[in-house]
């Protein structure tokens, strides 16, 4: 059985976090898309769980209700704000780390610090909100994208569905369609990088393990027992777990992971038996890191896994996938509405390869330091006794190297400058701190959030941002823009809080927003015109700058 042709606007392929990401920002311009994904059902295995700062602006600016309903969910900042290293689960500990930035300082640096949520969850929480445009965004599940031709106006994808195949022909094909990508693969896109960094076996179970976890919670426990070595991540510390060892790249034999071998592997991680253990999901992976050489191909684009593997080691890539379908569709939306021309999609590629190539060196950089928690290796047979492990401890300055190790993994757990500091100027130089983050305000920088009331109303300065136009934020009369907003081509959208504006911090000083000055910021909410003097030659400024950029020019 043949079904019917279908057109669509946007075919996105693969209904992952960053195939949704894409369809709700695609609605939220009134655009269209179809969304094909090969699986019945939602996986429910344990995958990623740090849902970073940056994310959840793209998620409020989606649906304030959304980004709450994922902070609800979420674990607290008390069960889910520490690492833990640890002999085994129930044994001696050797040190902690806080994990990322949670404490209410970060408040100072975003309106919505991370969260740690169930990549499952987080799921649920996005296609709720697909639900909800239902008008514009057709999810079709259990439909395999077969491959597809295309021409300068087109693509046109086969598909096999529960019922037969049939095509889809769409203006624009995203291929969100994970790290194997078959879009990828169709059009010959190589990627470079590390391939095969290490082999890894996740081991999802659920059991009630809050017993252990009261006293010392943690979203990540890193185990140095050489017998048990590995990662227990705590997802929900009274139902869901996984279990993460590694092996040296194509030394995995997975015939020993039997259903007994891993249940059996759980325990020992734990440290003792457990009544309700189950053991639900047992998945090999290889660790890479790798980078697509192109994101675009004509009417194909890259986002996500399929353009990027990174090492998990920093948690970046779900939300480097997230920031992707941000950058990305709002440029979509400007050619298609046609106040840019098609080379404007051309930036997608030059501006996000790079903060790509950054987040792989970083989580590279991540694994590469865990090497040094041998210094931890302390078997059972020495830390169940007290005397035993007092006297290892003691023996060739062990407490200062484990103090050292662990320190060591401090950027692994704290990436604040990658996650807001990313830069889509070339200029800008690389973090020399990944842990430090100073906002700025030049140009390709995220707009710097602060806390302001207005009318008694508190929000971030980033609410001021329209996801369907450029804003231009003055301290001077907004009257002066009236003409050039209401004759220009591109959407334009003015702000001038100066007046009855309560800031909590030095905001304007921050971002060099003196009297008379403006910024011209873009629809993603990164920084198109540092502040400029409002004077006679302004309107020529920002018309150079809008017409150099939408027509294909990087800013």
């Amino acid at each position: 059985m043949t079904r019917q042709a279908h057109k669509t606007p946007v075919l996105i392929v693969g209904g992952g976090p960053t195939g949704a990401m894409l369809a709700l920002l695609l609605a939220q311009q009134n655009i269209a898309s179809t969304i094909i994904e090969r699986e019945m059902l939602t996986s429910q295995a344990s995958k990623a769980h740090a849902v970073n700062p940056r994310t959840l602006e793209i998620c409020h600016a989606l649906s304030p209700e959304m980004q709450l309903s994922i902070r609800k969910m979420a674990a607290s900042a008390v069960e889910g704000g520490w690492v833990e290293f640890l002999t085994r689960l129930n044994g001696r500990e050797f040190g902690k780390l806080p994990y990322e930035r949670q404490d209410d300082a970060a408040y100072d640096l975003t309106p919505t610090p991370l969260v740690n949520i169930p990549q499952p969850e987080f799921e649920d929480i996005l296609f709720a909100e697909i639900d909800k445009h239902s008008d514009l965004i057709d999810f079709r599940r259990g439909h395999v994208w077969l491959d597809f031709k295309q021409d300068n106006t087109s693509a046109t994808s086969r598909i096999q569905g529960p019922d037969g195949e049939y095509s889809i022909t769409s203006k624009y094909l995203l291929a969100a369609d994970g790290a194997g990508s078959p879009v990828r693969e169709a059009l010959g896109i190589a990627m470079q990088g590390e391939p095969d960094v290490l082999a890894a076996v996740s081991i999802s179970f659920s059991a009630d393990l809050t017993h252990l976890t009261a006293k010392r919670p943690a979203v990540l426990y890193w185990l140095t027992d050489p017998a048990v070595r590995g990662t227990l991540l705590c997802y929900h510390a009274d139902r869901m777990w996984s279990y993460v060892t590694v092996h040296p790249a194509g030394l995995l034999d997975m015939t020993k992971y039997t259903d007994e071998h891993c249940h059996q592997m759980v325990l020992d991680a734990i440290g003792e038996d457990v009544a309700d253990l189950k053991v639900n999901a047992v998945i090999p992976w290889t660790m890479r890191s790798e980078i697509a050489t192109k994101y675009r191909q004509n009417r194909v684009f890259l986002v996500g896994d399929s353009a990027h593997r990174f090492p998990p080691t920093g948690g970046l890539g779900l939300n480097t996938g997230a920031q992707e379908a941000h950058n990305l569709v709002w440029k979509i939306a400007a050619v298609e509405q046609g106040w840019a021309s098609d080379a404007l999609l051309d930036s997608y590629h030059s501006e996000r390869c790079p903060i790509a190539h950054q987040n792989a060196t970083q989580s590279l950089a991540n694994e590469g330091r865990l090497s040094a928690l041998e210094a931890l290796s302390c078997p059972q047979d020495i830390w169940q006794n007290d005397a035993d492990f007092n006297a290892w401890l003691a023996a060739d300055n062990k407490q200062a190297k484990i103090a050292d190790a662990v320190a060591l993994q401090a950027e692994h757990f704290n990436s604040i400058a990658l996650q807001l500091g990313f830069s889509y100027s070339a200029d800008q130089p690389d973090f020399s701190d990944v842990q430090t983050f100073t906002p700025r305000a030049f140009a390709g920088d995220r707009l710097p959030h602060g806390w302001v009331t207005i009318s008694g109303v508190r929000r971030s300065t980033l609410d001021w941002i329209k996801p369907d136009s450029y804003t231009i934020i003055t301290r001077t009369n907004a009257a002066i823009w009236d003409d050039y907003v209401a004759n220009s081509k591109v959407p334009l959208s003015v702000i001038s809080p100066d007046d009855g504006a309560d800031f909590e911090t030095d905001w304007y000083d921050l971002v060099g927003l003196g009297q008379g000055d403006a910024l011209l910021i873009r629809p993603d909410g990164h920084i198109a015109l540092a502040a400029f003097k409002v004077d006679a030659t302004s309107f020529d400024t920002v018309e150079t700058t809008l017409a150099n950029f939408l027509h294909g020019t990087t800013v």
